[in-house]
């Protein structure tokens, strides 16, 4: 039962060693463009597109627990961005699928999409915490407030934390009951 933790953004061409697997860690769909260009060379090629990435022991998860453990909590907006997290084995364990000669773009989620809100209120569940006081905050005062943070020592509530939240992070077609052969 590990934290949820958007992944960090960066894109990891050069897999030392692991043949023609590469991976590009964001949450969610991408933007075309990279796979257009992979494709039209006549690459060997898999992107790995992983919604939102939880597990234990990230900044993510801490940040998301410490969210969700306040007697009151302010949602960006309504707290109705679609999420569906998928836990960081079953990313590594997709990625470990892929290391045989793969060609396409993989996009990896959990089970069902879910909102914000209900992601924290399922944390909450989790360290048997009652309901909270769910308080709905502009997107704007979120982004004032997430810049404001980017000056502090820490790395997880930050503008393009919020932008990705906001774009969602729902694959189009989900690839991981496939890769894993089970549902994750």
């Amino acid at each position: 039962a590990g934290g949820a933790a958007p992944s960090g953004g960066s894109d990891r061409s050069e897999r030392g060693g692991l043949g023609p697997a590469h991976g590009r860690s964001e949450a969610g769909p991408a933007p075309s463009g990279g796979s257009e260009r992979s494709e039209r060379g006549g690459l060997e090629y898999a992107i790995v597109r992983p919604s939102l990435v939880h597990g234990p022991g990230s900044d993510s998860a801490r940040l998301f627990a410490t969210l969700a453990s306040l007697p009151a909590i302010g949602l960006p907006g309504r707290g109705l961005q679609r999420v569906q997290p998928i836990h960081v084995y079953e990313v590594a364990e997709s990625i470990a699928r892929l290391i045989e000669p793969a060609r396409g773009v993989f996009e990896l989620a959990g089970p069902a999409p879910i909102t914000y809100r209900e992601m924290l209120a399922a944390y909450r569940a989790t360290l048997g915490l009652r309901d909270a006081l769910w308080l709905p905050v502009p997107i704007a005062l979120m982004m004032f407030s997430a810049w404001l943070a980017e000056a502090l020592p820490q790395r997880v509530f930050a503008r393009d934390t919020l932008r990705l939240l906001e774009r969602g992070s729902v694959p189009k077609t989900n690839a991981a009951p496939t890769l894993l052969k089970r549902a994750p």
